[in-house]
Order: C-alpha cells, then sequence, then structure tokens
C-alpha cells in the first residue's frame, strides 16, 4: 500500500470519503490500488520508491494554477483490477478508462461532481447499474462491451446528457424513451436483452441517432411521428410486428434499418428522400407491397426475402 494512512479519512459507517482532508496526490494513488498494473501509469522510478507527484503521471490533465486534477486518459493500458469511484477526485471532469479489463460493480452515484464525459467501455464490469443519481453535467457515457445487467431507468438521466452508450451489455427489461433530455443525440442500447414494445413519438427534437438493434423488442412500431433531427434509426434483429407506414419520414434521415423481424403486411412507402442512404426492410417474409423509386435510388433499399417489389419512375 502506498498511502494506508488515507483509508483514516474514510467514515466507515457511510463509506465515502473526506475529501476535505484528502489531498489530490491521496486521492490518485489510492485510486490506483485497486489496479494489477500501473507499468504505464507511472514512470520507471517508481516501482522502486512509489508513487512520485502526479504532475509526472500519464494521462492526466492537472490544472495548473489549482493542482487539481481535470482529466484521467488511461485507455487501453491494460490495467486490471478494479475501479472505485469514490476515490477520484471530486475535479474530475473528463475520464476515458477504455479497454483496460477493469472488473467489479460501478456505483454511478459516487462519481464526481463535476464529472462530463465517462468512457469505461469494452472491460469487464458486471451487475447491475442505477442512472437515476449520475453528475448533473454528464453529457457523455459510454459503458459499452461489459457484462452489466438488470433493468435501467432512463427517465431521470441529467438534463446535460447527449449521448448514452450502453450497448453490448446483457440489460434486461422494458425501455422508456418518452422521457430523455431535451439534449439527448445519440443513444445506443444494441445487443441487450430488453423485450416489450417502444414509443417512438415522444423523443426529443434533435435527437439524431436511434440503436436498438439485437433485443428481443416486440409489438408494433410507429414511424409516422420521428423528430425532423433523426438521421439514424437501427431497431432490426428483434421481434417488432405488425404494418409498415413508410410515409412520413424524416427529410433528413440518413439510415433505417428494420430487418430481421416480424412486420407483415403491406408496406406504405412515401418519398424516398435523397439523403435516405440505407432502407433495409430484408428478412421480413410476410411484407408486401411495391416500392416506386427512381432506378438510380433503388439501390439504397434492401428488401430481401420479403414479397415487396419495385416500380421504377421514368
Amino acid at each position: 500500500m502506498y498511502l494506508s494512512v488515507a483509508f483514516q479519512s474514510v467514515d466507515p459507517g457511510l463509506g465515502r470519503l473526506d475529501y476535505a482532508s484528502l489531498s489530490q496526490q491521496a486521492l490518485m494513488e489510492m485510486l490506483v490500488e485497486g489496479f494489477k498494473c500501473t507499468d504505464q501509469v507511472f514512470p520507471r522510478a517508481c516501482k522502486r520508491y512509489g508513487p512520485t507527484d502526479i504532475s509526472r503521471w500519464t494521462g492526466l490533465e492537472i490544472d495548473q494554477s489549482t493542482g487539481d486534477v481535470l482529466e484521467i486518459s488511461w485507455d487501453r493500458m491494460y490495467l486490471g483490477g478494479t475501479l472505485h469511484v469514490d476515490w477520484l477526485p471530486p475535479s474530475v471532469k473528463d475520464i476515458d478508462m477504455e479497454s483496460n479489463n477493469i472488473q467489479g460493480t460501478l456505483n454511478l452515484g459516487m462519481l464526481p461532481p463535476l464529472l462530463e464525459s465517462l468512457v469505461l467501455s469494452s472491460n469487464n464490469f458486471s451487475g447491475t447499474i442505477s442512472l437515476s443519481l449520475l453528475p448533473p453535467m454528464l453529457r457523455y457515457l459510454n459503458l459499452m462491451g461489459n457484462h452489466l445487467s438488470g433493468s435501467i431507468d432512463l427517465r431521470s438521466l441529467p438534463e446535460a446528457m447527449g449521448s448514452l452508450q450502453l450497448g453490448r451489455n446483457a440489460f434486461t427489461g422494458r425501455i422508456r424513451l418518452d422521457k430523455l433530455p431535451s439534449s439527448m443525440k445519440n443513444i445506443d442500447l444494441s445487443q441487450n436483452a430488453f423485450d416489450g414494445s417502444i414509443r417512438l413519438d415522444k423523443l426529443p427534437d434533435g435527437i439524431r441517432s436511434i440503436t436498438l438493434s439485437e433485443n428481443r423488442l416486440s409489438g408494433s412500431v410507429d414511424l409516422c411521428n420521428l423528430p425532423d433531427s433523426l438521421e439514424f434509426l437501427l431497431l432490426d434483429n428483434n421481434l417488432l410486428e405488425g404494418s409498415l407506414n413508410l410515409s412520413s419520414l424524416p427529410e433528413f434521415l440518413r439510415r433505417l434499418d428494420l430487418h430481421k423481424n416480424k412486420f407483415s403486411g403491406s408496406v406504405k412507402f412515401g418519398s424516398i428522400y435523397e439523403t435516405l442512404q440505407c432502407l433495409n426492410i430484408s428478412e421480413n417474409p410476410l411484407l408486401t407491397g411495391t416500392a416506386k423509386v427512381a432506378r438510380d435510388n433503388a439501390h439504397f433499399i434492401t428488401k430481401t426475402h420479403t414479397k415487396v417489389r419495385f416500380r421504377y419512375m421514368e
């Protein structure tokens, strides 16, 4: 242990830190105690004499006037071990620890109060998480590619949240998209085990990308009240069913992926805008209908394993 005396500042009843009594140096030394390999964080001399001043550590941005740690960039450093977020200095605004084989659970309610961006993707975190007590200024959260599970509640996200990336985990339960923050631009919940129906008629006005691929979503879906800002909507590889009305898609939609669901009936096509680069309705064998398209635009539509036909406009 580099700094065992720091434990004297922990309230054993609450499991919280007395930040006022611990320096930034002390907090950072306690933080790295949870990792198995810190060879890329410290200069070589640290292996013999212990951690030097944090101003010499790799991947830290420090306010020169206050000495506060503002940013931690330790992606792909093979850290291993565990991350105890309660040791993070309260001044930290940006954290990137992608691809480090870090394990254990995540208590997101103990994140630094000024945090704006957190990237912990491609690790081995497990257990459940709560999104109800995130820092108020958090605008970017990326936990993709872990082993997180349980249900999630998207109704209490910080108003500053602009991007939420939770794909490639093991989350379950239903998802509600009707109370997302007005600042939300991108949300990725793909490759989980979410189920039940979804509503897309009360999305934020400025949202650009929604990825819900490879879940167990079911029921019908309304595509006639999507926000004008939407550019990417991926609903492929689910259990969605019912008819498809594509007559009122957003004008600037670039990609709509609905393949490998259980849609049926005659597709109601509207105008195929020039901005649309990909419309995939393939592997819905009960779909029928006729799409009137310019011959030059036909290659943007994938309809294999359906009964949909093209009618080319002169």
